[in-house]
Order: structure tokens, then C-alpha cells, then sequence
């Protein structure tokens, strides 16, 4: 169980075991916030330095649902996906209407790992808006507080056998990526952008 989860069952336990029993929804209420309130304090700071003592690896091979669960991992395929109720359960049905979506909808679609030739797309596309981002993405402040760091807990990489297993369970959303990196490089070429060095 996760923190949450945890949380939850504790809270579930103790309305479970009041004599007065909530019938209304404000009863409920109320008996939920009365619960909350009485968990301990050192209830919480276990399970928040139990999560954060936690490496990747551990989550993934104790098959924690914050780690594995399909609908948790699979978030840009809902998001572009839609609405639609099939859109929450990642699925092949999911990932195409997610496709077809970003090729109707989106002028265009970056990646977080290719900042650098989504910067001049927007500035080409949208000058009005975006007029002089590429020379203040080129320059960005010096200031020490910001961090650009993606390192995992301790500073460990996932080890081999959870890449492997992650790269499994993250296939639909790893076709999006590819899907969308390979139209972001096809309107690099239509519109003449090279890649910043």
C-alpha cells in the first residue's frame, strides 16, 4: 500500500470503530475530518520518510501502485486522448485516438528532451507571442536557485531489470513519444530549423 492508501485504511479504521456511526453526508464529513485530525503526528512522519527513504527500484519491484499502475503511467495518452471514458484505461483504441487528436488539434506538440527545437517552432509559428524566445532560451538567467538536475532518489539510476520492466509497462506511452518526436522532427524540416549548438 502507498501512503494514501495507508492513510485511508487508518481512517476507514477508526470510523469504523466509532460508536456513533455517520448516516448523512455531513455526518461523514465531519467524522472524517475528526479522524484525520486524530491520526498522529508520528503516523505521518512515518509514512512520509518511509516513501521518501524509497528508491525507484524498490517501488517498482514491491509493485507499488504509484509506480506500476497502468492508469498512473500512462497520463499523456488520457491527456490527449480526451475525455471520452475509454481514454482512462491506457489501451491500443486509447493511443490512437491520442494520434489522431495531436495531428487535428495541436499545431504541435514539443518534448520536454528536445526543448531546444520546440523553442524556435513556437517562435516561428507564433512570432507575435513569441518574438526573441529563442535568444532568452540561448541566455537563460544564472541564477543558483534554479536547478535543471532529473536525478532519482540518492541519485540512482534504475537498475537494468526495472528499466526493463518499466520500458514494458510504458509501451503505449513510449509509441506516443516516438509518434510525437517524429512529427516534431518532420516540422523542424518543413520549416527550416536546425537544432541550436
Amino acid at each position: 500500500m502507498n501512503s494514501i492508501e495507508t492513510l485511508w485504511a487508518e481512517v476507514s479504521y477508526r470510523i469504523g470503530y466509532m460508536d456513533n456511526q455517520p448516516i448523512t453526508l455531513q455526518e461523514l464529513r465531519h467524522a472524517l475530518i475528526a479522524c484525520w485530525r486524530d491520526i498522529p503526528q508520528g503516523t505521518l512522519t512515518n509514512l512520509v520518510q518511509g516513501t521518501s527513504r524509497r528508491t525507484f527500484d524498490e517501488c517498482v519491484l514491491q509493485e507499488l501502485n504509484e509506480c506500476v499502475s497502468p492508469v498512473k503511467l500512462s497520463t499523456q495518452i488520457s491527456f490527449f486522448c480526451g475525455a471520452h471514458p475509454g481514454c482512462s484505461e491506457p489501451s491500443e483504441w486509447s493511443l490512437q485516438q491520442a494520434k489522431k487528436h495531436i495531428e487535428e488539434e495541436y499545431l504541435f506538440v514539443g518534448i520536454n528532451e528536445d526543448f531546444e527545437s520546440s523553442v524556435p517552432i513556437l517562435e516561428r509559428l507564433a512570432p507575435d507571442l513569441f518574438h526573441g524566445i529563442v535568444a532568452e532560451f540561448m541566455n537563460p538567467p544564472t541564477d543558483d536557485n534554479i536547478t535543471r538536475s532529473s536525478a532519482t532518489h540518492k541519485g540512482q539510476l534504475p537498475s537494468k531489470k526495472v528499466r526493463a520492466i518499466m520500458m514494458t509497462k510504458l509501451d503505449l506511452e513510449y509509441q506516443l513519444y516516438n509518434f510525437v518526436k517524429n512529427k516534431l522532427e518532420r516540422l523542424n524540416n518543413t520549416l527550416g530549423i536546425t537544432k541550436q549548438s
